[in-house]
């Protein structure tokens, strides 16, 4: 049933109760009563990864603070197509929300032919917050800081390999704007999503990546931490410094999460999952979940989270194309 029908039925529905209201009006009375079903949270990557930890994050507040059920269904394929698009069909009545990686709207698009348009099959409601990316190897390469990698990779161009959760995704591009700068040459190995890639670079078939959702394996000598690519050094890596210190010029693109939904819904469900949201990020437990996996909660309004969408499409868009980077 699409928006239109839906519409007529509901209309229909309340003309047999002797109740007729105008469409403003029906959308208005399905807010006031919202949520009174479970909310089908789509996530675009597979379970394990820094965007699934998150969602799984934040989902139980959202429930406990709406009363209801937050059902995470994790929809991986495509660059992050397949939940995109199942969400951009779905109703505008807040029971379909998608946790947006910045990526889908900034970067596949770019990629290849998309069945949605980013700017206008959704309406950004919430800010979750930011990858901190920690450029790691495994322990078994000969380096022990980010000079000697980059040293050791120019003396060995295209003998060492990195992992990826996919193509255009933000450790592919943030290391292909690290390859720009240094001038450093290595093979892209894309997987279906970040825990299998990361279980590559441990087992040494791949030698470095960058990834948020490290400190684990960095802390049990699975994998070595070099740098990060944010402007401060982490609580749980101390000593790991910036990029930044070593290439002044290091301004890659962000890669955040927020919540979206279909376009066009009512102005109160947007409030109320906006607010809900806000009071989980504040929750000092669920703040340290999330930076314990090198994720910074983040605040920002759907004005001007759309204003910063439009910005990063049009800078990520020149990264994509000065490093011709493409979908396999």
């Amino acid at each position: 049933m699409n928006r239109t029908d839906r519409r007529r039925f509901l209309t229909a529905a309340l003309g047999v109760t002797g109740i007729s209201l105008a469409p403003g009006a029906i959308r208005s009375t399905l807010a006031q009563a919202y949520p009174s079903r479970p909310i089908h949270y789509l996530v675009g990557y597979p379970p394990g990864g820094t965007s699934d930890v998150v969602a799984r994050a934040i989902t139980p507040g959202l429930s406990t603070i709406l009363g209801q059920p937050f059902v995470v269904e994790n929809r991986p394929g495509g660059n992050g197509i397949v939940a995109t698009d199942a969400a951009a069909k779905s109703a505008p009545d807040g029971y379909t929300l998608l946790h947006m990686s910045v990526s889908f709207f900034t970067v596949t698009p770019f990629l290849t032919s998309v069945p949605y348009d980013p700017f206008k099959d959704f309406d950004p409601i919430g800010m979750i917050g930011t990858n901190v990316n920690v450029l790691v190897i495994n322990p078994s390469l000969p380096v022990s800081n980010f000079r000697e990698f980059i040293d050791y990779a120019k003396a060995n161009p295209g003998k060492l390999n990195y992992g990826t959760s996919g193509n255009g995704t933000g450790a592919h591009i943030l290391i292909e704007y690290l390859k720009q700068l240094t001038g450093i040459k290595a093979e892209h190995i894309p997987y279906k999503g970040a825990a299998p890639a990361l279980n590559d670079l441990i087992g040494g078939r791949t030698q470095f990546a960058f990834d948020p959702a490290v400190t684990g394996q960095v802390q049990s000598g699975k994998l070595r931490a070099l740098a990060i690519s944010g402007a401060k050094s982490l609580d749980l890596m101390p000593g790991v410094p910036p990029i930044e210190d070593f290439i002044p010029s290091w301004n890659p693109p962000q890669f955040y999460n927020f919540v979206s939904a279909p376009a066009g819904p009512p102005a109160a469900v947007q409030e109320k999952i906006g607010a809900a949201l806000k009071q989980v990020l504040a929750d000092p437990k669920v703040a340290k979940l999330l930076r314990d996996n090198n994720y910074e909660p983040g605040v920002a309004t759907p004005a001007e989270l759309r204003a910063r969408l439009k910005a990063d499409y049009a800078s990520t868009g020149e990264v994509l194309r000065a490093n011709n980077i493409k979908l396999d």
